[in-house]
């Protein structure tokens, strides 16, 4: 009787090299998504960065960072930009500043963009002398608590110091404005309605008086 010849069936054999295909390009796959990841990460503590300020057409100031000053500037002329920048076209490079890494520059941004426009215009124009001054807290300047002298206190008039400027420019401010007038009105009408009903209430009481008397 003749021997039946061993060996594995091709077929399987087929499936064996494709599962096994499948398995290194999984793995090709994973390793070139571990090297982005590393590159990625040795280029934010590699790379250099800038931190910079442009003044846009309507007089408000954008605070920013990038890998390529150069190109980043071309691209909020071009309207590729930030949102703010793209709307108040054209803008205008006032000051950076050059950092040995990109996530530095990065930090620098966020830390410019909390200060008041006040504060910036002195970086700007170099008057580092006056970044502490600006830098101080609402309630460590003086007259802070000012509220708590007498009313008559020609101190109770100075301004009060100057707020974050609201998203890189002034609308905020102005919208802020608008809303606490809007709301003083109307705080006005309301005392008046109360000062009707007060005096209804008071005529009342006075005819009612009058009647017991008769």
């Amino acid at each position: 009787m003749p021997s039946r010849a061993s060996g594995t069936h091709p077929l399987r054999c087929l499936r064996l090299s494709k599962a096994t295909e499948e398995r290194r390009q999984r793995t090709i796959e994973g390793n070139d998504r571990t090297k982005a990841t590393e590159d990625k990460r040795l280029n934010s503590t590699t790379m250099k960065g800038w931190m910079y300020i442009l003044e846009c057409s309507d007089g408000s100031y954008y605070t920013g960072s990038t890998i390529d000053l150069d190109r980043r500037i071309n691209q909020h002329q071009s309207g590729q930009g930030a949102n703010h920048t793209k709307k108040r076209l054209p803008v205008v490079l006032v000051y950076s500043e050059e950092y040995p890494r990109i996530a530095q520059a990065f930090y620098r941004e966020k830390e410019v963009q909390g200060w008041n426009r006040q504060k910036k215009e002195a970086l700007i124009l170099g008057q580092a002398e006056r970044l502490p001054e600006l830098s101080l807290a609402y309630r460590d300047k003086e007259g802070a608590f000012e509220s708590l002298r007498h009313p008559n206190d020609e101190s109770l008039r100075r301004p009060s110091p100057p707020l974050p400027e609201a998203l890189e420019g002034n609308g905020g401010t102005k919208a802020t404005e608008e809303r606490r007038q809007r709301r003083n009105e109307g705080n006005g009408g309301t005392k008046a309605m109360e000062e009707r009903r007060q005096r209804t209430i008071e005529g009342n009481a006075a005819q009612k008086a009058r009647q017991h008397s008769r």
